[in-house]
Formats: structure tokens, sequence, C-alpha cells
């Protein structure tokens, strides 16, 4: 069977089995896939799939709210550009001749595809700085239910909230201090023991009055295969604590594979610690692996109950 017919088969199956997995977000639009990251034709795709795309905000020199990812381009800082500058970069040509020309969207023509579509939802990354503008945009184009603000701490869960009673804020947790490095050891044991340390400090900052809940919160986890011996930073152990921790908040958690998304065996064994979605750089891959959980068994959690193991 071919990751196509899976593809297909995910969209009709998993809908009408479990709706939170449609929470599962795809970094930069269509991660490490075939379209231009960013893109509104990432974003369609996206939508299309049933998963929710992530996208990040940037401020031209001129004041103008682009989707872009990087915070340095070519050796200048995104906000030092003009919009017609940054009109001329071409996100296209890195994913081939035939997406030459496609330039980054500005979040006034990404929220204008939403408007009227309430199934298409959307991540709004780096936001965290630019509260009180990005909750003008929003409500300018009446998707406030349909954007979830995001970033890597909690502060600025409460001031959206204030700024967008209706609307939605998601946090991501990082498990150590790596940045976007994905080549960290982490059978080195002592950043594996940074890795535990960090994320029982967050998750004890999430247990003191007043935290300020996010909708979502998104776990990275790296994962390792080498020697046929796979190891999870954190360990499975811990992030199925964290889940749970979430969960008993009446926080939706999500697990994101930072490393090895690209294997359906990773959603397979990262399933164990029981997630409400996942997020992805490989929205194909985590198709694939829903696909057949829910073409066997029903539904996207294939555990057995008695003794703790996956079926397939």
């Amino acid at each position: 069977m071919t990751r196509l017919t899976l593809a297909l088969a995910a969209i009709s199956a998993i809908s009408s089995v479990n709706a939170g997995m449609m929470n599962s977000v795809v970094h930069r639009g269509d991660g490490i896939g075939n379209l231009p990251e960013n893109s509104l034709a990432a974003a369609m795709l996206t939508w299309e799939r049933g998963f929710v795309p992530e996208f990040d905000i940037r401020r031209t020199r001129d004041g103008v709210y682009v989707a872009f990812h990087d915070p340095i381009y070519r050796g200048k800082k995104f906000e030092e550009y003009t919009f017609d500058e940054v009109r001329k970069i071409d996100v296209g040509r890195p994913k081939g001749a035939k997406f030459a020309g496609v330039h980054p969207p500005t979040w006034d023509e990404v929220f204008a595809t939403m408007r009227g579509f309430p199934n298409r939802r959307i991540v709004m990354d780096k936001a965290s700085g630019l509260l009180e503008e990005c909750a003008a945009l929003v409500k300018k184009h009446g998707v406030e239910r349909q954007v979830y603000c995001c970033g890597g701490g909690s502060g600025f869960v409460k001031e959206w909230q204030r700024l967008v009673p209706d609307g939605k804020t998601l946090v991501w947790v990082w498990t150590g201090l790596w940045g976007d490095n994905r080549d960290v050891n982490i059978r080195d044991p002592k950043i594996a023991a940074l890795c535990e340390s960090t994320l029982e400090k967050r998750l004890a900052e999430m247990g003191k009055p007043g935290f300020p809940k996010p909708d979502i919160i998104q776990f990275h986890v790296r994962v390792d295969t080498r020697d046929g011996n796979t190891v999870f930073a954190p360990t499975l152990p811990l992030l199925a604590k964290a889940v749970r921790t979430a969960k008993d908040m009446g926080i939706e958690a999500q697990v994101f594979p930072w490393t090895e998304g690209d294997r359906v065996e990773t959603y397979r064994l990262l399933s164990k610690v029981e997630p409400d979605s996942f997020g992805t750089d490989y929205p194909s891959v985590l198709m694939e692996y829903l696909s057949l959980a829910v073409m066997i068994f029903g539904n996207w959690k294939p555990l057995n109950v008695a003794g703790g193991a996956l079926l397939f």
C-alpha cells in the first residue's frame, strides 16, 4: 500500500475516530515536505490533511507583518528589510524550479484564506513580542478562534487572553538549552541529565498557583535510534508524567519529535505516553502512522491495555 493511499485513508478515517488528533501541528507549514515553507500552498495542504500549520510572524522595517521563519536572512535582521525587499525573497526556489517565484505571504493574506473557513486554524509563533499588533490583525479578519498565539514561555498567555478573549494559545517546551541544534548526543549522560532536570523544572512551574494555562502545551522530545537501541530525551516515563500533568490541568498535551520524526516507529513508540496530538516536521509520515493505527485498530492509540505494549 502506497503512502498516498494510506494518507487518503487517514483523512477519511481519522476525522471520525479522534477529532483531537486534528490539532496536530505541522512545523513551518509543510515541515520538511515538498512545498515552500511558510507559504499559502503549504498551509492549504496542511488544512486539507486536517492538521494545523505553524508559521512565524515577522515585522518588516516599514511595519508589514509577514510569515517568515528565519530572524536573520542573508546576514541581515529580518526587521531591517522593507516589505518591497521581502517580496523579492524567493522561498520557492529551494524546493525546485516549479516553485520559483513563490514569495513570503503577509499575515493579512494568510488570514484572508481562513476567513469563513472555521476549520482552518493556524499557529502563529514568535508572536509573544508583538501581542497588541497580532491581536489587532486577528480581530481585523475575525479569526480569533482559529489562531493559536504561540511562544516558548507561558508569560504571554494571560495577556493574549485579555487582548483576545476568544483566542487560543500554544506554549512549546524545550527540554534543554539546545536551540535549533538537532545533532546533540542525547546518549551523553550529562545531556540526558540536563534534559530531565529541565523538564522537571517546567513541570514544577506548571504546578504553582496561578500558572497561566494555555490551550496546548507542546513537549519537544529528541529520539536516537543508532545501533538499533532507541533512546528518548526526555525518557518516556518522564514524558508520560508531563503529558499526564498537562491533561490533569485541562491542557491539551502535544508531543513533537524534534529528531527522527521521519519514521513511523517514532510516533508508534511516542503514542505510549498517550499525547492528545503530535507536532511534526513530517506530516506524511505522521499520517501514515495514524492511518495504519486507525485502519487496524479503529483508534490512533493501539495500546495493549493488559501489557501496555504497542501491538504493531
